[in-house]
């Protein structure tokens, strides 16, 4: 038996919702399986893989369009050739299905068919086998047996190269030439196409280019260049296939592009420019370290400065403490603690000490007749005069008033006498001139005690004081030895 005649019915099945890929049925038939095969308007085709039972009450259909390669989904008529295969013509062209793999070829004017749109139901099988679709201009007969898809894909040829608006040479269809950007090209234009003259209209292209583009581009036959612009310096190879409607390509030609970069973009370039950078990196470095060190050296500077200043500051608040603010000799207080300290120091040793305990004479007459400020340039002249004959190792003070004492370390009792006599005659022997009073005579009286170190402190003050009182009460300007430890009866003579 020959293949089974679809039905020549149209009819409109208004199921909800439909099982069906369309509402619109325009043809019907059954495969050597016992599937039944639809045809709709705009929903391509439907297959009944599955008849209606409990699970599927409106069965199970497998569905096919143009994404399983139908050129069109609108399907005029189906036929079974003698070798299984089943037929569609289309709104535009004709396919043909393998019902066991379900791969789909659409064929169109590469493969004869030179009818673009077929009639709804307008096709039959014939006794010898073969297949006739009527449409719009004419019939197309099919010869089933005869046909044998292609295997092989025209290739894709250069046809044009433009390297910044200049066109440049292609080189031949089996080698095409590679393309060179200098750096100052910008843009890049490949025109390209396939060598196939049956339909070279529906033949379809797809690029990318290799190192720069993710995807592939498609393009169809109208757009038959690829573009680029503003490509980074690089090496690149575009890739360029020829299709077809059935999704078969051939094998990319391949075109070898370099984009040669500007002298600020080669690799010397960037290594100078880090080398640069790395310079100026150090240089920036070296110039703040030694700005932090100048400014730490300063910083140093300025605190030993402070430091130096602090310690000054500290030694004249220590001096002022321990000197009289009139004299600037050592006051009472200083005045015992170096005198105890040179006799602690001299004690293991054994050597002497002398102290002289020294009194101006009439001295606050010259206050209350001259003035306070005529008896301050009295006590500073006087004291002036002292200081000229004494040692660096004497300690000479101002315990108070017109009072004054000088501790002597390593001196004996006549050692002592001889200098309480050479200090009482560089105070008397020559006249004092104040101002505002005129020449006035100043005396001194001195009184002297010596003795071993093991002696106190403060017996030797004790003992230099009787020596003081002995000397004004002889009629003072003279110096007395003092050996007792009590001053004796009487006040304190001026």
């Amino acid at each position: 038996m020959g293949p089974p005649v679809p039905s020549a019915i149209i009819c409109t099945i208004r199921p909800t919702p439909t099982p069906y890929p369309g509402d619109l049925i325009t043809t019907l038939m059954t495969d050597r399986h016992g599937r039944l095969w639809l045809g709709t308007l705009g929903g391509g085709i439907g297959v009944l893989e599955q008849p209606a039972g409990p699970d599927h009450p409106r069965g199970v259909f497998r569905r096919l369009t143009m994404a399983d390669g139908l050129p069109n989904d609108n399907i005029g008529t189906l036929l079974m050739d003698g070798g299984g295969r089943v037929w569609a013509s289309t709104a535009d062209g004709l396919a043909v299905i393998d019902p066991d793999t379900w791969a789909t070829r659409s064929l169109g004017r590469a493969d004869g068919v030179a009818i673009p749109a077929y009639w709804i139901h307008s096709g039959a099988a014939l006794p010898d086998g073969s297949l006739i679709f009527g449409g719009g201009g004419g019939a197309t007969v099919v010869h089933p047996d005869r046909f044998k898809p292609r295997t092989e894909r025209p290739p894709v040829v250069v046809t044009a190269v433009r390297v910044a608006g200049r066109a440049v040479p292609t080189g031949t269809m089996a080698a095409p030439a590679p393309i060179r950007l200098a750096p100052g090209d910008r843009s890049v234009e490949i025109s390209f196409a396939a060598l196939d003259y049956t339909a070279p209209e529906d033949v379809r292209y797809a690029y990318t280019l290799s190192g720069f583009d993710e995807n592939w581009t498609e393009a169809d036959a109208t757009q038959r260049m690829a573009a680029y612009t503003n490509l980074p310096p690089g090496r690149y190879t575009l890739l360029i296939k020829a299709g077809d409607r059935a999704g078969d390509w051939s094998t990319p030609v391949k075109v070898s592009i370099k984009v040669q970069p500007a002298w600020w973009q080669t690799l010397w370039a960037k290594l100078a420019a880090v080398a640069l950078a790395l310079a100026g990196v150090v240089a920036l470095v070296q110039v703040r370290t030694a700005y932090l060190r100048r400014r730490r050296a300063v910083l140093e500077e300025q605190v030993a400065r402070q430091t130096r200043d602090l310690l000054a500051a500290n030694e004249r608040l220590k001096d002022l403490a321990n000197r009289d603010p009139l004299t600037e000799i050592h006051n009472r207080r200083h005045f015992m603690e170096l005198a105890e300290a040179a006799l602690t120091l001299a004690r293991p040793m054994g050597t002497p000490a002398a102290l002289l305990m020294m009194d101006i004479d009439h001295f606050k007459q010259v206050n209350d007749t001259l003035g306070h400020s005529a008896g301050d340039e009295v006590l500073l002249a006087v004291v002036a005069r002292i200081r000229a004959l004494l040692r660096k190792t004497d300690v000479f003070a101002r315990l108070g008033g017109e009072e004054l004492a000088l501790f002597m370390p390593d001196a004996d009792e006549t050692t002592a006498l001889a200098v309480a006599e050479r200090l009482r005659q560089a105070v008397g022997d020559t006249p004092y001139e104040i101002e505002g009073a005129g020449v006035i005579a100043v005396t001194v009286s001195i009184g002297v005690a010596a003795g071993v170190p093991t002696l106190p402190l403060k017996e030797l003050l004790d003992r230099a004081d009787h020596g003081l009182y002995a000397a004004k009460r002889a009629g003072r300007n003279r110096v007395a030895a003092g050996h007792a430890k009590n001053k004796g009866a009487g006040g304190n003579p001026q």
